[in-house]
């Protein structure tokens, strides 16, 4: 079984999408190093957050149009990470340069491809 995201926003409806096999997730740290006149290091860390890149192929016309939807909005949205029935739900916003869905599938007037990035917040 493949792992599946749900992505919604408060305001409106949500979109079931099953990522390429190169979808990312990492992890980011916000840290700083302090170095004592005795040579002694000290690291603070401030935060941790996680971000993912997926790209998606075959999409439908309404569930790429929510995307964009959201990301000519607020771009904030909540993303469910469902793998082997077991639901992770986090807090993000979508911190791609250019709008997720582009580009229509080669031979299909209704499928779309595209590409989004998320951002734990």
């Amino acid at each position: 079984m493949g792992v599946t995201f749900k992505i919604w926003n408060s305001s409106s409806g949500s979109v079931t999408l099953a990522p390429e096999w190169d979808a990312d997730e990492n992890q980011k740290k916000e840290w700083n190093l302090n170095r004592a006149p005795s040579g002694t290091a000290t690291v603070y860390t401030y935060a941790f957050w996680r971000l993912w890149k997926f790209a998606f192929r075959y999409t439908p016309y309404s569930d790429a149009g929510f995307l964009n939807s959201i990301f000519s909005g607020t771009r904030l949205c909540q993303v469910e990470t469902i793998e082997n029935a077991v639901s992770r739900i986090n807090s993000a916003m979508i911190t791609s340069n250019k709008t997720p869905f582009i580009q229509l599938e080669k031979g299909f007037a209704d499928r779309w491809q595209g590409e989004i990035e998320l951002s734990e917040y």
